[in-house]
């Protein structure tokens, strides 16, 4: 661990006095070394806010002690936009809730589908740190938070914020190993449907789409140039793409849908710019039973890993506050559904 993670051993140590593996006094700075594999620079950078909190106390001869009742509680905000009985019902939810409470945290879900309203803002100050999901994060939010110095963690970057510190999947990479597969089968004709719902994502998405087609060596299509309306729902923003295909009159070999494929089937076969079935569509579903000899599907990945990480990383905002920002990535399995053997 470099001495530029100080603030994950921060986070570390903390938890372990929550669990209970450090009770009195934590262990000699020389087995704590041993233990995470960290310089004694790295471990002193971790330890001092802990001793600014009152959570622990350096002694020379008594060592570090503990003083448990000095641990961080408060609200958690869970922050996302459109019905949150959805999001709470969602197996992935509970979780994360299960964890914060075993720290000694509650959490509040907060739906911002209106904005930024007075009300929010009020509600806002008496978190002690947030995390943003579903796309939920503006510029507006993001500089309040940063003007009223709250901790937040966004699960989706934002291209026109640059100082944010985010977690998300690493879907660019789960995207380069679907365009992989079909290219060895014959696919090179291939465009990307993915509609950031953040202002200057679709910008992002399409420099990094056409970067995976050069590391590939697929040609570029007048189809990857299709802009994409962030603000739009994605269903308009779907049919708005496909009308665009059928006016160049270009389509591809193989389209990636990265969006849910159950609520786009009926758009894809039925409207009036539907795609031809020489065009495969290979894109994540809930259902392993969606059928059509022009359609591949994965299993949409809910998991909960984005989440816990988001959470872990703001743990380390609140106990550790960094000028390093803090920028992962979480993999994005690719699990295949059956598809009567096309892959």
């Amino acid at each position: 661990m470099s001495a530029a993670k100080y603030p994950e051993l921060t986070a570390n140590l903390e938890l372990k006095i929550r669990q209970g593996v450090y009770r009195e006094k934590l262990p000699t700075t020389r087995k704590m070394e041993a233990e995470f594999g960290v310089s004694r620079q790295t471990l002193t950078n971790a330890l001092r806010p802990l001793i600014e909190k009152g959570l622990l106390t350096a002694g020379r001869r008594n060592g570090i002690k503990i003083d448990a009742r000095q641990l961080d509680r408060g609200l958690i905000g869970i922050v996302s936009r459109g019905d949150l009985s959805l999001f709470k019902s969602n197996p992935t939810f509970k979780p994360l809730q299960k964890r914060m409470s075993s720290d000694g945290f509650e959490s509040l879900m907060l739906d911002v589908s209106h904005g930024v309203t007075p009300s929010v803002r009020n509600l806002l100050g008496t978190f002690i740190g947030l995390i943003f999901t579903n796309s939920s994060l503006t510029l507006e939010m993001a500089e309040f938070l940063e003007s009223k110095h709250i901790p937040f963690v966004s699960c989706n970057r934002l291209p026109i914020y640059s100082i944010l510190n985010f977690v998300e999947y690493d879907w660019a990479g789960a995207i380069k190993r679907i365009a992989a597969l079909f290219a060895l089968k014959g696919y090179q004709n291939q465009c990307l449907f993915f509609q950031g719902r953040l202002e200057g994502y679709d910008k992002s998405t399409k420099k990094q789409w056409k970067n995976i087609k050069q590391e590939l060596g697929l040609p570029l299509l007048k189809a990857d140039e299709i802009e994409l309306d962030w603000q739009i729902e994605p269903l308009m923003c779907l049919e708005k793409y496909l009308k665009a295909l059928y006016e160049i009159q270009q389509y591809p070999q193989l389209l990636i849908l990265w969006k849910s494929i159950d609520d786009s089937i009926e758009l894809i076969r039925h409207n009036k710019y539907k795609l031809p079935d020489s065009c495969l569509i290979v894109g994540p579903s809930y259902s392993p039973d969606i059928s059509g000899k022009n359609i591949i599907t994965l299993a949409r990945n809910d998991s909960v890993d984005v989440m816990l990480a988001a959470y872990e990383a703001l743990r380390e905002l609140i106990l550790a506050p960094s000028e390093k920002l803090i920028h992962r990535l979480v993999d994005y399995p690719i699990v295949w559904h059956k598809n009567k053997g096309k892959i």
